[in-house]
């Protein structure tokens, strides 16, 4: 069985087990040994195995997921980023001197005229679905002159998203 390489997207890791699974089962390698070292069920190889029979290997692609679209726009999510690292509450005439998600919430309710509670703020902040976006956690001052903080720290911080610098 070929090395499994690394992946930027779940669906495209699920791709290429599928495609390994009916490689190996063509190859003559019994359904339990290729659910075993694919780590799937039996049930799914078989399936995989009547999906490529019915419509060839474009019927292992796979799919775009279903449910609800983002509520925030990769364009939107970058206006805001780029807005929190570079500018200070007070700068944008907000009472408060730090940033909270309560404040990022009234930032993007005043600029987009979109509501979004608290829970669907920190999904926001956070799209781990990009894996180009890197993780970087700031406290910002008063002044804004952002201090990067180590993430067991106690402190009250923003976590934002920045692409990492052009080599």
């Amino acid at each position: 069985m070929p090395q499994r390489p690394v992946f930027t997207s779940k669906r495209m890791e699920q791709q290429w087990v599928r495609m390994q699974g009916v490689k190996m089962m063509r190859a003559g390698m019994p359904a339990s040994h290729v659910a075993h070292h694919l780590d799937v069920s039996v049930r799914a190889v078989f399936k995989w195995i009547a999906a490529f029979y019915d419509g060839g290997q474009n019927a292992l692609l796979a799919r775009e997921g279903a449910g609800r679209p983002p509520k925030v726009t990769p364009e939107q999510l970058r206006w805001i980023a780029d807005t929190v690292r570079d500018r200070t509450p007070d700068q944008l005439k907000f009472e408060f001197g730090l940033w909270t998600l309560r404040l990022i919430g009234s930032l993007i309710e005043r600029q987009f005229q979109m509501t979004l509670s608290l829970p669907t703020l920190g999904k926001v902040m956070r799209p781990e679905a990009d894996p180009l976006w890197a993780r970087q956690v700031w406290t910002v001052s008063t002044r804004n002159e952002p201090r990067h903080t180590g993430s067991g720290k106690k402190q009250i911080a923003i976590q934002f998203y920045l692409r990492p610098p052009a080599d």
